[in-house]
């Protein structure tokens, strides 16, 4: 950090023991919708990556599984919810 000539007034912090923070914060966001669950795994995700490169388009994820009111899972991950004109984006 010194070589970037930035000041800090506490730390360092590591991720790995501060994850029950982040568990916590992470159920603030999908108990007040600001986040969901996502099952779509790496290969669906990279098939529809090419589809859209493939066509000129901007390689986004879809928000397939936005409403789809998933819970947790083997292989599902969380996603933020962004505003709907994101995904238009």
């Amino acid at each position: 950090m010194e070589w970037l000539e930035l000041d800090w007034d506490e730390g360092p912090f590591f991720q790995t023991e501060r994850l029950e923070i982040y568990r916590e914060y992470l159920q603030r966001l999908l108990k007040r919708g600001h986040a969901y669950y996502c099952e779509c795994t790496p290969e669906a995700l990279e098939e529809r990556r090419q589809a859209a490169l493939a066509e000129s388009r901007k390689p986004k994820y879809d928000g397939r599984c936005r409403d789809r009111g998933l819970g947790p899972g083997p292989n599902r991950v969380i996603r933020f919810r962004c505003p709907n004109w994101a995904l238009r984006c």
